[in-house]
């Protein structure tokens, strides 16, 4: 939707248009473009500098390229809040080796900072006991299937300054340890079985009315394994 020329100014945050693709495209489904992205920001109905409004020249635009057979503004009356759950084995500062603990630290604080509930979730290792005092206990146990044995594991909850909810899976046999991944010369031999466990403990979390996400972002090789669990529960139910 980026015009020639200057692009539109001041976007309005309760804009969204809706467009519908021609049958040259990819059948009568809809396109919504929001602020937030590149495409929002050029599609906001303001004025160019020759007068002309700028939600007519996108529809004709559109149009004329054949690419679109209708052009829709909506607005909406207040801000769509998602429910967005973070599972990842770092998280700043609770447990750190590289980059992914900052990311899942700045990341969730922002959204929560845009008006999103964002949730965190990730193993309460040694390093995390130490630093997140202030984690209660939710008094909820979790019953998790490992190959022939079930194991428990205790969920703690901390609220950030930010607003961001912060949940650790406890079980000492796998995360009370003086690393997270390795012995300090090699990995712990049980890694796999550490983060199955992890991404089983999350997946029952998700499956509680007050843990429910409208999004379920995962990091990294430790919650892989939690997308394949949702989608095979989807598939049972």
């Amino acid at each position: 939707l980026k015009g020639e020329g200057k692009r539109p100014t001041t976007p309005t945050t309760n804009d969204t248009l809706t467009l519908t693709l021609s049958p040259e495209g990819r059948g009568e489904n809809h396109r919504h473009v929001e602020p937030g992205n590149d495409g929002g920001r050029d599609a906001h109905p303001t004025s160019n500098d020759d007068g002309r409004d700028a939600r007519s020249t996108i529809k004709e635009r559109c149009i004329a390229r054949r690419r679109f057979v209708s052009v829709r503004w909506s607005y909406t009356s207040g801000f769509n809040s998602m429910k967005i759950f973070f599972a990842a084995s770092e998280m700043t500062p609770y447990a750190k080796t590289g980059g992914l603990g900052d990311v899942v630290s700045a990341l969730p604080g922002a959204l929560s900072q845009l008006g999103h509930e964002v949730t965190c979730c990730l193993p309460f290792y040694r390093c995390a006991q130490k630093v997140a005092r202030d984690a209660k206990p939710i008094g909820l146990t979790l019953q998790i299937p490992l190959g022939s044995r079930t194991v428990t594991g205790d969920v703690l909850e901390l609220k950030q300054p930010d607003g961001v909810r912060v949940l650790f899976i406890r079980r000492d046999e796998f995360f009370d340890r003086s690393e997270l991944y390795y012995t300090g010369v090699r990995d712990y031999e049980d890694n796999a079985e550490r983060f199955l466990f992890f991404s089983k403990a999350v997946v029952e979390l998700l499956g509680y009315t007050r843990f429910h996400a409208d999004v379920v972002h995962c990091h990294d090789w430790p919650a892989a394994f939690v997308p394949v669990q949702l989608r095979h529960r989807e598939e049972e139910s």
